[in-house]
């Protein structure tokens, strides 16, 4: 198989990271389909990668509920999020999966004295508790997640507040010098509006649906960093 290298040189190396790093996406749809229950809520596996897919809990509730045509109020909100998030911890317990190639993308990285931090979607207690597991939270100087910014992706302040974050350790960091990993539209479109430069990686979805990242790869081994 000949594979055609991206070759890159950043100065700080963003991830995305459901779907990105932990294969959890699934996880997450059960752990919604479970809380939605006593809300007769349901939707099929092609309706959550299609529609549903990208959005932090908040998005994802207020989708479903207005789809339906029912009232969610913010107590309801908060106890959904809530009790996904405790259904989800429970899950990923024994069911904590790294996509193939990643770790040694960021160890790669890590090696290089490239500052690498997380900018997710997901809780900030799910994602550190994912990265815990395999040991990656030592190669991480941060993380920004749903519960860190007001507005999610595909909105830019996640990115902007990482890249803010960045640029208070590196001092004269452009966002051109940054990069980022996507695996979905909304998030190349945080990225993008950020002003960072942006891969976006097939894992969950298909490649023309990525077509605004910089370039688009199916695996993470076809990345080379080059130092500058």
């Amino acid at each position: 198989v000949f594979i055609i290298m991206v070759q890159i040189s950043p100065k700080a190396f963003f991830f995305d990271f459901d779907g990105v790093i932990c294969d959890t996406e699934k996880l997450h749809m059960l752990a919604a389909l479970y809380v939605l229950k006593p809300h007769e809520i349901k939707f099929t596996e092609n309706y959550y990668f299609e529609k549903l897919f990208g959005y932090d809990d908040k998005g994802l509730f207020e989708h479903l509920f207005e789809s339906t045509g029912q009232k969610l109020n913010k107590e309801t909100l908060k106890q959904l999020i809530t009790e996904k998030n405790t259904v989800f911890m429970d899950q990923i317990e024994s069911a904590i999966i790294y996509f193939d190639g990643v770790v040694e993308l960021i160890q790669s990285l890590h090696a290089k004295s490239i500052p690498l931090a997380v900018v997710s979607g997901a809780l900030s207690q799910e994602v550190e508790a994912c990265l815990k597991k395999g040991k990656l939270d030592r190669y991480f100087q941060f993380t920004v997640c749903a519960d860190n910014v007001s507005r999610s992706k595909p909105h830019p302040e996640c990115y902007m507040t990482a890249y803010q974050k960045m640029l208070a350790n590196i001092p004269g960091l452009l966002p051109d010098d940054c990069w980022a990993i996507e695996d979905s539209p909304m998030g190349i479109e945080s990225a993008v509006g950020a002003g960072l430069n942006v891969i976006g990686i097939t894992n969950t979805t298909a490649a023309p649906v990525l077509s605004v990242a910089d370039y688009v790869i199916d695996h993470y081994r076809e990345i080379e960093i080059k130092t500058p």
